[in-house]
């Protein structure tokens, strides 16, 4: 293989890898159009990557002012371990108002509590009274009841407030502190501390570690004949690295940018890790008979008919 065929292959395969592994990204499909004319099948097989079943961009659960970013890119970390953090003195410094807030507007409904019981006894004595009290000092505090009694509803009102003040400020502190969500490596790190963030910015990427899929595209005709079960073979570039796999999802259309449909596999290697496959790595597959028994795409029913 002479040096410029070789230089057009490598292209072609770095150009495959990419559309394939935007797919994991979610990137948009304007990202992935330049792909469009890469050619699906060499020599050696279909072009593929091996790219992690679980990828998730941490981010900002709130807004506020990132105070540390607790991990490094290549970081191992288990679930549970604290990813970053975020400033919470303002925070904390709104919920000791809101606190002493509430603490007011419970000492102001207790007073009227009390002006409520005292307006209610009031109204009583000059009803049951007549002989008493003229028919203007009955209007009079019945009149005040119906104050303090606004002045009751007022409080309770201001409490409530003062309540879900706190419950969202408390939710908010417990925001400050980001932790994995399951086991990985840090694949990405995007922000640095003493910035500020808004809600939902992404600081650092996680992907999985040994719990990896190999990503491919086959024509149509190929992916006809392929399904759940369906045993491959991936091989890297180099040939060093291989590993036995079997088909576990087969897409149920073409893939509009890279005009391939796209199969994942997963490796039944024994232990992934020692099988030498790592996210990013490239390389291709080749395809075996079906399993026995076995429904294809075309014969299960999931994959469109072509149109006549």
């Amino acid at each position: 293989m002479n040096a410029r065929h070789t230089s057009v292959m490598m292209t072609a395969i770095w150009a495959l890898c990419v559309a394939l592994s935007a797919r994991a990204d979610d990137r948009p499909s304007g990202e992935t159009a330049r792909m469009t004319d890469v050619p699906a099948e060499t020599s050696k097989g279909f072009l593929a990557v091996v790219v992690p079943r679980r990828a998730v961009n941490v981010a900002a659960p709130r807004d506020g002012l990132l105070e540390s970013v607790e991990v490094s890119l290549g970081q191992v970390v288990a679930e549970g371990d604290t990813l970053l953090t975020l400033s919470d003195q303002m925070l904390r410094h709104d919920l000791g108002i809101a606190q002493a807030e509430l603490k007011v507007a419970q000492g102001t409904r207790n007073k009227a509590a009390i002006n409520v019981e005292r307006a209610t006894d009031r109204v009583t004595r000059t009803r049951e009274k007549p002989e008493v009290f003229s028919p203007n000092e009955v209007k009079d505090a019945e009149f005040e009841l119906q104050l303090v009694k606004q002045e009751l509803q007022i409080a309770d009102t201001r409490i409530d407030e003062q309540q879900k003040r706190i419950g969202r400020l408390d939710r908010s502190l417990e925001q400050s502190v980001v932790t994995a969500p399951f086991s990985g490596t840090i694949s990405a790190r995007f922000l640095d501390p003493g910035m500020r963030l808004a809600a939902h910015t992404s600081v650092v990427r996680l992907i999985s570690n040994d719990d990896l899929l190999v990503r491919f595209g086959v024509p149509r005709d190929v992916a006809d004949n392929l399904g759940p079960g369906h045993e491959i073979t991936f091989a890297s570039e180099d040939g060093w690295k291989r590993a036995h796999c079997v088909v576990t999802h087969v897409a149920p259309e073409i893939d509009a940018a890279l005009r391939l449909v796209v199969v994942e596999a997963s490796p039944v290697t024994s232990g992934v890790s020692r099988s030498g496959l790592q996210p990013g790595l490239s390389g291709f597959v080749t395809v075996g008979a079906p399993p026995a028994g076995q429904p294809t795409q075309r014969e299960s029913g999931s994959y469109p008919a072509p149109s006549p």
